[in-house]
């Protein structure tokens, strides 16, 4: 549903087009020219790892497949739920992505991080950034990146950074670290706190003053 700027809520128009299923642990990310996108969540039986867009404007849903052509159904995310999506704007501001990091299920959680991108006709694009692989050009040592992790945050610091905090690992452990990943070299920094809990299933944001909230 769609909330007002008089804060009501508006009736959904019914169609005939498809739609996501009801679910939980999704994501929802806003674009610039105003359409949402909708990934993962766990519809009560199994995770998803469904792509849909939504647009405000035609109140339409479109469900969003990979350019096979470009070998995008290689990369394509496992079913995720209880992930986050941050959207990254460009320095031209022409160009953006949303990279996807965590999630799962208490049972097998994720510690990878996608990188979505569209075509033309908008075809999902994703970039698989596995850091765990030792064949892998991003592999970290296990000292040097982060535990597994579902229900955290992520928070965009600038175009090129993001925050990492907390969140549920293996087991349901609740964990208190902070991690920043640079998203042009995908290198992870450990960042030590004090006067944090461990936490899981909180909320942050950036402040225009440049603090975390």
């Amino acid at each position: 549903q769609i909330l007002s700027k008089e804060y009501e809520w508006a009736e959904k128009i019914p169609t005939d087009l498809p739609e996501p299923p009801s679910c939980v642990g999704h994501s929802v990310t806003a674009i610039p020219d105003g359409r949402v996108i909708v990934f993962g969540g766990w519809d009560g039986f199994q995770l998803s790892n469904k792509l849909y867009i939504y647009s405000p404007q035609t109140s339409c849903w479109q469900e969003c497949t990979s350019d096979a052509g470009k070998g995008s159904h290689l990369t394509w995310p496992i079913g995720l739920s209880y992930h986050t999506a941050n959207f990254i704007l460009c320095e031209s501001e022409k160009d953006w992505s949303i990279v996807i990091y965590g999630g799962g299920s208490p049972e097998e959680v994720s510690g990878l991080a996608y990188k979505l991108e569209f075509d033309r006709q908008s075809n999902a694009r994703w970039t698989r950034v596995c850091f765990d692989e030792e064949d892998s050009p991003n592999f970290h040592e296990p000292h040097r990146r982060p535990q597994e992790r579902m229900q955290h945050t992520s928070t965009a610091v600038g175009d090129d950074r993001m925050i990492v905090l907390g969140g549920l690992g293996r087991g349901g452990r609740r964990m208190g670290d902070m991690w920043e990943l640079s998203l042009a070299s995908w290198e992870w920094k450990q960042v030590h706190l004090t006067g944090w809990q461990p936490s899981s299933g909180h909320t942050a944001l950036l402040t225009q003053q440049g603090r975390m909230l």
